[in-house]
């Protein structure tokens, strides 16, 4: 074999060639959005662990070069460590994103992942936003303002409550919404003029509110011309919650009056119908 054979070989298998890594790392998903959780795990090479050292040095750096994030955890005996990252907070730039495990600064693996930087509105949380419920034909203006993104309000007469879906980025957020009386209601059954605490599910579970009564909140933080005209609550929820349903004691018909007249008559004209085929039915029998 010529000597040019022999480094065409030699640089062929170069190319082949795996590269050693004392530790080996990788994420649960290739590219992840504001609000997902990054599931970082890994291995050490076997006989570099020490019963006396394991800890392990995650980083985290930006498509820029720049170190967003450093955590420390703990190895098992076999090796193996796992860690969890919130996407979003530090992450504040799309793009590529090379997460470092480091173990006594000698040994080190890498992978990396993308971060998709979805622009959401969240003006909510500085000025106040007004969502136009409609009810029956009409229009009812809600005052709110949130940390996070309130992305519609539906009426469940049933129960009677008002649905409304929302997300956030963050990890705690507050929303705080003034109930107009003409829209929802909770009061004592014995006497109309007694209010009662709303029951609020966040999720369907029990949530954490407070109804703030202070006329400064209403007129100032949310812009309520006449206060007396409403009920304020602020509402507590989380980066994985969707639904938070206020359940009061009344709410607005889902049907004008004169809709319901049409249906009323509807109702009475269908049952003299049926009276009149019967009649008809038993005279045709005689």
């Amino acid at each position: 074999m010529s000597v040019s054979n022999i480094d065409k070989s030699t640089s062929a298998l170069a190319q082949v060639a795996p590269v050693y890594s004392p530790i080996s790392l990788q994420t649960d998903k290739a590219s992840y959005e504001p609000g997902d959780t990054i599931i970082v795990t890994g291995g050490i090479a076997p006989g570099l662990l020490s019963k006396n050292d394991t800890q392990i040095v995650i980083q985290l750096y930006t498509p820029l070069g720049g170190l967003a994030r450093v955590d420390i955890v703990n190895a098992t005996a076999d090796g193996r460590f796992t860690d969890s990252i919130p996407a979003g907070s530090t992450m504040n730039i799309q793009g590529e994103y090379r997460v470092l495990a480091t173990y006594q600064g000698k040994y080190s693996g890498e992978t990396s992942f993308q971060f998709e930087q979805t622009i959401r509105d969240y003006s909510c949380a500085l000025t106040v936003c007004t969502y136009q419920l409609n009810i029956a034909d009409k229009t009812y203006p809600i005052n709110y303002r949130i940390r996070g993104v309130l992305e519609n309000i539906t009426s469940d007469i049933e129960k009677p409550s008002l649905k409304i879906n929302v997300q956030t980025e963050f990890k705690n957020a507050v929303l705080l919404i003034a109930l107009p009386k003409d829209v929802i209601r909770s009061s004592d059954n014995d006497n109309n003029a007694t209010k009662i605490a709303f029951t609020v599910l966040v999720d369907g579970q029990n949530g954490r509110k407070s109804e703030q009564g202070d006329e400064a909140i209403a007129t100032q933080t949310l812009r309520i011309t006449n206060p007396e005209s409403v009920r304020i609550l602020a509402i507590d929820f989380a980066r994985e919650n969707k639904q938070i349903e206020i359940i009061g004691t009344w709410l607005v018909p889902e049907y004008s009056s004169s809709a319901l007249a049409i249906i009323i008559l509807a109702a009475i004209s269908a049952s003299l119908m049926g009276i009149r085929g019967l009649t008809l039915s038993n005279t045709k029998k005689k």
